[in-house]
Order: structure tokens, then C-alpha cells, then sequence
């Protein structure tokens, strides 16, 4: 009897050393819930951000082949502008051997070759006239046809000398940009229609052209095309911006 009650007397004792067990472990599982319920948040923000890195990588991806596409596409832009540009370049050499030989060849040259060709055109054999087709024209290399004979030899906007095989550039413009050879008028016989002309304008352009040189022209020449390449040049230049 002695040992039941004995027994009976531990029992509160046992009771108050379980209950802190109890709160314990319910802590704990209630740890274990919020540690669940953090994994669930973390393993959606990987996800997240997996999703982010990947649309990261296909735009830079994007990005970097429109960027070759575009280095690709001025590397193509400025080779064809060099050679454009190398094109004009050598283009003015040749006005510019052109004016060296111009220079050359004096009045008393072009005199000579008077003399020698007389006051017809050494191609179709007929009278020169200081008006129509008939005009003496000179050419860059200082020999002298009739207008008529200069437009037949016309080519790709130059004119290639049948003596002596030079070239003379028109840079896009008519026959009325080679010199008349007055030299060559002077022992001609005047156009009657010439005489009868009583326009003002158009005696001082006759005027005017008596004053034209092969320099003149030629500096023109050289000019023109140095325009075109600068503008040509820029104008490309400020589409790749």
C-alpha cells in the first residue's frame, strides 16, 4: 500500500517534466512548418530567376548578332566608299596628267599643227566655220577636228584622240566645253549666219569663249571632281551613324 501511494505521488512530477517536452516539440514542428513553407519561396525565386537569366541570355544573344550584323554591314559600306573613293582619286590623276600635257603644248604647237593640218578637219576633209558643225574643236591633246567629227568619237563622256590615242573627259558635259581653235578661224572664212547675228548675248558669249584655255577647262575638271569625292564620301560616311 505503502509503494501505490508512492507511485501516485511521482505522477505530478512526471506531469510537469512533460509538458516543457510538449511545448518543445511543437516549437519544432513549427519550425519545421516555416522552414517548409521558406523552401517553397525559395525554390519559386530560383525558378524566377532561371527564367530571368535565360530571357538575359537570348536578348544578349540578339543583341550580339545585330551588332556583327552591323559591323559586317559598315565594314562592306566602307570598302565600297574606298572604292568610290579610289575610283575619283584616279580619275583627277589622269585630269591631271591631262593639264601636265596641256601645258605642254604652247601656241606656237598648236600653230604648227595648223599649218600642217590646214583649215579643214584631218578626219572628214571639209572646211572648218566658226559656227554650226563645222567648228574647230580642240582636243586635251591639242589636236584640232570639227565638232561633227568630236561627237562621232564620243564614248563613255570622253573623247579618245584618233592621232595620238589621249583621252579627253567631258565630265558628263556637252561639245560645248571643248575650245573652239581660233587659230584655226582666223583663216577661215566667217559663217554668213555669223555675220547676220546681231543678238548681244550671243556676241558676248563668243566673246567669253574666245577667252578659254585648256588650263581653264581642265582646272574645272580637276575641281568637279574633287567635289563629287568629298561629297560622295560624306554623304556615305553619315548614313552608318
Amino acid at each position: 500500500m505503502s509503494n501505490e501511494n508512492e507511485y501516485l505521488g511521482l505522477i505530478p512530477s512526471i506531469r510537469n517534466r512533460a509538458d516543457p517536452v510538449e511545448d518543445e516539440r511543437k516549437e519544432l514542428e513549427s519550425e519545421i512548418t516555416r522552414l517548409k513553407n521558406w523552401l517553397k519561396d525559395a525554390e519559386r525565386e530560383k525558378s524566377r530567376l532561371r527564367e530571368l537569366n535565360r530571357s538575359n541570355e537570348e536578348r544578349f544573344s540578339r543583341a550580339l548578332t545585330a551588332e556583327t550584323l552591323r559591323n559586317q554591314e559598315t565594314q562592306v559600306t566602307l570598302q565600297r566608299v574606298y572604292r568610290t573613293t579610289a575610283g575619283y582619286w584616279q580619275s583627277v590623276q589622269d585630269l591631271q596628267e591631262q593639264l601636265k600635257i596641256a601645258r605642254t603644248r604652247t601656241p606656237v604647237v598648236i600653230m604648227e599643227t595648223v599649218k600642217v593640218g590646214g583649215p579643214e578637219c584631218q578626219i572628214c576633209v571639209r572646211p572648218y566655220s566658226d559656227c554650226g558643225i563645222r567648228q574647230p574643236k580642240v582636243l586635251i591633246c591639242g589636236h584640232t577636228i570639227c565638232e561633227e567629227c568630236a561627237a562621232r568619237l564620243v564614248h563613255d563622256t570622253k573623247i579618245k584622240c584618233p592621232f595620238d590615242r589621249l583621252d579627253t573627259h567631258l565630265n558628263g558635259h556637252g561639245l560645248d566645253v571643248l575650245p573652239k581653235n581660233f587659230a584655226i578661224l582666223e583663216v577661215c572664212k566667217p559663217c554668213p549666219m555669223a555675220e547676220k547675228a546681231t543678238d548681244t548675248d550671243d556676241l558676248e558669249s563668243e566673246s567669253d569663249d574666245s577667252h578659254m584655255t585648256l588650263h581653264s577647262i581642265l582646272t574645272f575638271s580637276v575641281f568637279f571632281a574633287f567635289f563629287f569625292i568629298c561629297y560622295d564620301f560624306l554623304f556615305t560616311i553619315a548614313t552608318l551613324f
